[in-house]
């Protein structure tokens, strides 16, 4: 678990924040390239180390990558190196690493040594390397022991700092109920108890929105600014749908966990769905 809040970069800790998105975009690519590569018979992929010594000598050789922010482009190996693991754990495998696109899902790159200074109630800043001390809105109460923290930007730009954090309990006092929980498609949940929960859908007008870009952007040129921009404003649609339906969810497993003391599933195959 996590604690996130809203970071608030200024035009040029922006750029610097891009430029290690890119850095750390970068490194994992190769990584996966190299793991690509591997097949029986080759011997083994690079290690751990293997990678390190690598990302050095390309430092060294390139000083448009010595340049960025060594932590940065560090950590990004090591990121690797534990979902390579995750993939290769039997008891709970994980998808194989893939590539990550420039344009496509959430940018990010993890700080080393977080350091975190309080101005006011409602603000703070995070020292971000080469890139100085970039505020963010101080919504609640810090991790007590602050080691990493990652900075994200999602598909419509919002830039957000985590601080990985403990995972609290929820406070509930024990109600002797149980509960059966059916997943489905048109109805998201339904309850053994006869409650239907529907998840949120996109508004009519949004909706009409999103279909009349659609049909812009279809008589746009490919790589012009004007398809750009309206790809965007399709995008903004999507998130503001998928914050209200991740809202949804936590609130809906959050009522459900304190009214109940035993939670059953069906083991439900939602991928092939």
């Amino acid at each position: 678990m996590s604690k996130r809040y809203r970071l608030t970069p200024t035009p040029a800790h922006e750029r610097g924040c891009l430029r290690h998105c890119a850095d750390a975009r970068f490194v994992w690519n190769l990584a996966v390239e190299q793991q690509s590569w591997w097949r029986p018979g080759r011997g083994s992929a690079p290690g751990r180390y293997e990678r390190k010594r690598q990302l050095t000598e390309a430092r060294a050789a390139e000083s448009w990558l010595a340049e960025g922010s060594s932590s940065v482009q560090q950590q990004a190996l090591y990121d690797f190196d534990h979902a390579m693991s995750a993939f290769f754990d039997k008891e709970n495998p994980a998808g194989e690493p893939s590539y990550r696109s420039a344009k496509r899902g959430t940018q990010g790159f993890v700080i080393r040594d977080t350091k975190v200074r309080r101005l006011n109630p409602r603000w703070g800043e995070v020292l971000v390397p080469k890139c100085g001390w970039v505020r963010f809105r101080w919504t609640r109460a810090l991790p007590e022991k602050l080691g990493m923290a990652r900075v994200t930007c999602d598909c419509i730009g919002r830039w957000h700092v985590s601080f990985p954090a403990p995972q609290a309990a929820v406070k509930r006092q024990p109600t002797g109920t149980s509960i059966g929980i059916d997943r489905g498609v048109q109805t998201a949940l339904v309850a053994s108890d006869g409650q239907h929960y529907r998840a949120p859908r996109i508004s009519d007008r949004r909706a009409t929105r999103y279909l009349a870009l659609q049909r812009r952007m279809a008589r746009q040129h490919k790589k012009s600014r004007k398809r750009e921009r309206t790809r965007l404003s399709m995008v903004a649609i999507s998130a503001r749908t998928a914050d209200r339906r991740k809202d949804w969810a936590e609130k809906i497993s959050t009522r459900m966990v304190v009214a109940n003391d035993l939670i059953v599933l069906e083991k439900l195959n939602i991928t092939g769905m």
